[in-house]
């Protein structure tokens, strides 16, 4: 059995972390490569909770996805992962054993949404006023849809790019806006599916 050693979950975790935080960096471009080196990690005093990580897991791809299920949930901290990692994760994993299931009920919620403010699907991606956020991002906030629904859904249309134009509020919407692009490569889905999905339930 391949067993994942400490320095190879710390590695990780700053490849990671520097995806989400760097606007230039793209750890899967980079094969997670950063700047993290044995010393650097021999010298840090949460090491240990490396090593507490490092037992979970026997495959990187499931590492990867506990890290990324973490920080797009606002966890940064791996103290605090070794805490409270594993309901991100399973949550992550729930997600993407029953994608198809779980975004058509997304999309239902949307249509109702829709329906009850008398909005088209293209509506949903509109404000009011140039610094309101649009009706899918209030949507999320809410979480009254998923995160993962947001970013198939950027996977398709790449509408956050947008959005950046028309939004100028400043605490919200750009880090939520990164956060939407940096996971794009991080979640699988057959987009075809997905589209056709939002086209009979819209139509």
């Amino acid at each position: 059995m391949i067993m994942i050693q400490p320095y190879d979950a710390y590695s990780y975790y700053m490849a990671i972390k520097l995806h989400f935080e760097r606007d230039g960096y793209d750890a899967l471009k980079y094969n997670f490569k950063s700047s993290a080196t044995p010393k650097a990690f021999l010298g840090r005093k949460d090491k240990y909770h490396f090593a507490k990580i490092a037992k979970k897991f026997t495959q990187p791809k499931d590492l990867v996805e506990f890290y990324v299920s973490n920080f797009s949930r606002g966890s940064k901290w791996v103290g605090d992962m070794v805490e409270d990692g594993d309901v991100h994760y399973l949550a992550w994993k729930r997600y993407s054993d029953s994608m198809k299931y779980r975004f058509t009920n997304d999309i239902d919620t949307m249509v109702n949404y829709a329906d009850m403010k008398g909005l088209k699907f293209d509506g949903l991606f509109l404000s009011t006023t140039d610094d309101a956020h649009p009706h899918i991002v209030k949507l999320l906030l809410q979480e009254d849809i998923s995160l993962e629904t947001v970013v198939i859904i950027e996977k398709m249309l790449g509408f956050t790019k947008r959005l950046n134009k028309s939004i100028t509020e400043t605490l919200v919407w750009p880090d939520l806006s990164k956060k939407i692009v940096k996971m794009t490569p991080f979640v699988s889905a057959d987009l075809p599916v997905m589209k056709k999905i939002i086209v009979e339930k819209f139509a």
